[in-house]
């Protein structure tokens, strides 16, 4: 495992660009037959992305960090298993080839060619080792301290959801190719996962905010638009859903809005301790 592990505490885009996210979205009810509809708020919302494994040995302290974030009203948190460590005794069973894809495109953006174990990106813009807590808070702290550039509307009924963007072209400056991408991620709340196998074994892994899907909803160029998606049967009745506007593909992060169940959000609330942590597992992947 040491083969792999590089000692690499954090590393950031090349430009940070334009960033900006917009109100939180919350939902009246807890009946997806119900509309799920955002309400505006003035608080800047900061996305926090967690890329892990339950294969990853340095995981579990930064799993424990995203369930703390996953409480806070100014974050969403956002948790993205991927697949790359199953060579090693243990498939992870929430991951997914797409989330996979998903940080390998920030590599590819970054120029690094290396994604790694436990990451969190912040804003699209900013990396950190997961599990290092103290400058995780102090980054979200510092994205907080960014104006909301894009303020989204998003709108969950039955088996669709539309999300409104307004006109901002001022928003795209900083873009490569004069256009953002509209992501769609349902989520669930939580997973408890007993790891078999592998260097967690005997483990009990907590997933908050587990994304179920990757869905690119459109692409946006700057006027105003309303997108639509069809959720499939699969995507339907999940805890929440997250619209997220993106730079190109995988650049920073020009507006957030979710909607989903805040009552359930608020039960159980998590405090995560500090732990130890090995250093961050890291491959090269091809550019």
């Amino acid at each position: 495992m040491s083969s792999l592990s590089d000692d690499k505490s954090s590393w950031r885009f090349g430009a940070l660009g334009l960033l900006g996210a917009a109100a939180l979205a919350v939902g009246p009810t807890a009946l997806f037959a119900e509309t799920y509809a955002q309400q505006h708020k003035s608080q800047r919302i900061v996305l926090v992305e967690l890329y892990t494994s339950q294969g990853c040995s340095s995981c579990l302290p930064a799993d424990q960090l995203q369930a703390e974030l996953a409480d806070r009203p100014d974050v969403l948190a956002l948790t993205f298993p991927v697949d790359y460590w199953d060579y090693l005794g243990w498939h992870d069973t929430l991951a997914r080839p797409a989330n996979t894809h998903r940080q390998m495109e920030y590599s590819k953006r970054s120029r690094s060619g290396r994604v790694f174990t436990p990451q969190m990106l912040i804003d699209g813009a900013i990396s950190v080792v997961g599990g290092e807590r103290e400058t995780v808070l102090d980054k979200i702290n510092d994205r907080e301290m960014v104006a909301s550039l894009v303020p989204l509307s998003i709108e969950v009924k039955d088996d669709s959801v539309s999300v409104e963007v307004p006109s901002a072209p001022g928003a795209l400056n900083g873009s490569e190719t004069g256009k953002a991408t509209l992501w769609l991620f349902p989520f669930d709340k939580m997973h408890v996962v007993h790891i078999g196998a592998g260097e967690n074994a005997g483990h009990f892994g907590r997933y908050s905010h587990v994304v179920e899907d990757v869905a690119a909803m459109g692409q946006w160029s700057g006027n105003g638009a309303k997108f639509e998606h069809t959720l499939e049967e699969s995507d339907r009745h999940h805890f929440g859903y997250a619209a997220v506007l993106q730079e190109d593909q995988a650049g920073p992060v020009l507006g957030v809005a979710w909607a989903g169940d805040v009552d359930q959000m608020q039960d159980e609330p998590m405090v995560s301790a500090p732990g130890a942590m090995g250093a961050p597992l890291t491959v090269s992947m091809p550019r």
